[in-house]
């Protein structure tokens, strides 16, 4: 199994992880979690794409596409919309260091006030 390379592992993880609803399903934009991994959003795609089927596995993988968000000309980009499980599947793809630990944090508290929110 391939894993992600980490860059730029001393900077924090930014502050804020939002996570979007769909079809009262809590889901996170695979672009915020490479943000957060201090990653590209590229090489995050290339392994939801290679391991498909496995994070199928834990549900429908939603695509979309949408500007870019650091793009300057608007231009369009695909990305997932992925489930709780789908997340943290991915993030055992990421080598454990101080960022990816804060993020994994991050991501259970958001996920869990999205259930708690839920009730």
């Amino acid at each position: 199994m391939s894993t992600m390379k980490i860059t730029n592992a001393a900077q924090p993880v930014p502050p804020d992880l939002a996570l979007t609803t769909h079809k009262n399903d809590a889901r996170v934009d695979s672009r915020l979690l490479a943000n957060h991994l201090g990653n590209q959003h590229r090489p995050v795609m290339v392994l939801i794409t290679k391991y498909g089927e496995s994070f199928s596995s834990f549900g429908k993988v939603l695509f979309e596409k949408a500007s870019s968000l650091d793009s300057l000309t608007g231009q369009r980009e695909r990305f997932a919309l992925l489930n709780e499980d789908q997340a943290f599947f991915l993030l055992t793809m990421s080598r454990n260091n101080d960022r990816v630990v804060a993020l994994k944090v991050k991501l259970i508290q958001a996920f869990s006030e999205a259930r708690r929110i839920a009730d």
